[in-house]
């Protein structure tokens, strides 16, 4: 079992979502992240386009995949005392 306390870290980027657990003293300690399905778009090239609705479902799927190594690695979900989130953009 690792001691706590750790910090959840969520990163929406522009090609998709990491999910960081971090230790106090600033280790990583597990990550893990999950691309945004591109979509289709008549935007002219060097532009892009992504669907804020897609945006939930992609940070839920790495914050669960991080929760499961989380599990596996025997850190009990009280130890996470704290969480961040950050984007690219508003």
């Amino acid at each position: 079992m690792h001691d706590g306390p750790f910090y959840l870290g969520i990163d929406l980027g522009t090609g998709g979502v990491r999910a960081l657990l971090v230790s106090a003293t600033g280790e990583v300690v597990a990550q893990q992240s999950v691309p945004f399905t591109p979509i289709q778009s008549s935007l002219p090239a060097g532009h892009h386009e992504q669907d804020a609705t897609h945006w939930w479902d992609v940070t839920r799927a790495a914050v669960i995949q991080l929760g499961e190594i989380v599990r596996d690695m025997r850190i009990a979900k009280e130890a996470i005392v704290a969480l961040a989130v950050d984007g690219t953009s508003g």
